[in-house]
């Protein structure tokens, strides 16, 4: 990829001719690189010719890993927003959380999620991130009324969230 030179890249090819001379165009960003921290150096004979090379090709490795790993979790995401738009999550509060997501696109906080917690999996990507917003939501509900839900959190059992049959008729008798 070529880009327009800067002044900076500008000054390097006036002050290393020799050193982009030896290095294709689509390298010259990665030996702008590797001289902007050691071209003092190199110029001073203080850091070698082999090590400046070196250097840039370990930035260029570096470059090629990143991009690498940025299409890895647009693919994931990318996956996870087809899983949702075929109906495999069937819960539609939290396949409507993750369409809210997917509107914002790579600016989302899911987007970031699967980028900062590396997983690859888009069901778990799902899975993890949902479960990391909701408890986040219990940590805020805590924090705000100064309360401990730790009791909250450890329950599986109907009866606590009054979803059991004999809860849901009692509920909905005392709201009429």
């Amino acid at each position: 990829m070529t880009h327009p030179d800067t002044p900076i890249m500008i000054e390097m090819k006036t002050n290393y001719p020799d050193v982009f001379a030896d290095f294709r165009e689509d390298m010259h960003e990665f030996v702008e690189e590797a001289l902007f921290y050691r071209g003092e150096e190199y110029a001073n004979g203080t850091f070698s010719r082999e090590a400046l090379e070196a250097d840039i090709h370990d930035n260029a490795r570096m470059y090629a890993k990143w991009i690498t790993w940025e299409l890895e979790i647009e693919a994931t995401f990318r996956a996870l927003e087809a899983m949702v738009e075929h109906g495999e999550l069937k819960n539609s509060p939290f396949a409507s959380e993750l369409k809210q997501e997917f509107a914002l696109g790579f600016d989302s906080l899911l987007y970031r999620f699967i980028s900062l917690q590396n997983v690859p999996a888009p069901r778990n990507a799902a899975i993890s991130f949902l479960a990391w917003r909701h408890t986040k939501a219990l940590f805020d509900l805590e924090s705000e009324f100064d309360v401990n839900l730790d009791f909250f959190r450890e329950q599986r059992e109907p009866e606590f969230f009054c979803t059991s049959e004999g809860n849901m008729t009692l509920l909905n008798f005392s709201v009429l």
